[in-house]
């Protein structure tokens, strides 16, 4: 480990495989002007077992008294990705290992980062996603009485694309989306709101759907992803017709079954269904024509 400056703040990090040396940590420091001690280890997490659980890095945090616990300005606690991915409720452990960590650090300010999510295979699966909401949830309830801080959203920092993960389709960011991980980071110590929103941009056609007379688009504000617009058909379909495709970070958590409306007619022209994988298909046969849809949902 490296020498510590007494006159740099001090920050002590645990976590999982998304925290460890090499990965967002040190870009981190350096860009803060901070020292500070890494006992993350991978596999990190708080219903796990063995070495790499934080009850055990918390242990060998503990056990490093080469420096005074009582100068640690910040305490962090890096990445829920493995128990979000075991769907299970953590909010005892959590709690108990805050009450360790301000008996031990009292003067740190203990700050979670819940998760970094991008678009790999062990990620996308539906309940995973919605386990996000539930883990964090539960870490918030725990903390409140240990003045422990929540940084909101940061599992939307590496999801609005697939350029931020390992090519192998792991669940790790790559180098380019550590680096975004550290600058997110610094931007919410700075008190720089860290999120990572969608624009709008028109959905891409599958199908009869003709591209020069469909505008209709899709974007995402937060958890929260909307498609909006028209779209024609230049000949009828039948149930079960792909019509677009979302790009990932619009996903839906829960599939929507979502009525369209004819604007020549103003009435119901049939539905579509959005599926977790952000394809648009027909439910209900399509008459040719122009159809008008307005949707939101929860996308994490």
């Amino acid at each position: 480990m490296t020498t510590l400056d007494p006159t740099q703040p001090l920050a002590v990090f645990i976590g999982s495989s998304n925290s460890t040396p090499g990965t967002w940590v040190e870009a981190f420091l350096d860009r803060m002007c901070w020292t500070g001690r890494n006992y993350s280890i991978a596999g990190g997490s708080f219903s796990g077992v063995g070495p790499g659980t934080f009850r055990a890095q918390m242990a060998n945090a503990i056990a490093d008294t080469s420096y005074d616990h009582a100068a640690v300005e910040y305490f962090f606690l890096c990445d829920l990705g493995n128990d979000i991915r075991a769907v299970a409720n953590i909010q005892a452990y959590a709690a108990s290992l805050f009450a360790v960590i301000r008996a031990e650090f009292p003067n740190a300010k203990i700050i979670v980062l819940p998760a970094v999510w991008g678009n790999a295979p062990g990620n996308n699966q539906a309940g995973r996603i919605q386990s996000i909401a539930a883990r964090v949830s539960e870490v918030q309830a725990a903390g409140c009485v240990f003045d422990v801080t929540v940084i909101p959203e940061t599992w939307l920092w590496l999801a609005d694309g697939g350029s931020w993960m390992e090519a192998s389709g792991g669940v790790h960011p790559n180098p380019s989306g550590y680096a975004r991980i550290a600058d997110f980071m610094v931007r919410y110590m700075c008190g720089v709101r860290a999120t990572c929103n969608q624009p709008f941009k028109l959905v891409s056609p599958r199908g009869g759907v003709n591209a020069n007379a469909s505008y209709w688009y899709a974007g995402r504000d937060g958890n929260l992803a909307t498609l909006h617009g028209r779209f024609e058909l230049s000949y009828p379909v039948g149930v079960d017709t792909n019509l677009g495709q979302l790009d990932y970070g619009l996903w839906p958590i829960v599939t929507p079954y979502v009525p369209v409306i004819s604007p020549a007619t103003r009435a119901v022209s049939g539905t579509v269904v959005i599926f977790s994988d952000g394809l648009i298909r027909s439910l209900s046969p399509l008459p040719a024509g122009v159809h008008l849809i307005d949707h939101t949902w929860r996308a994490f």
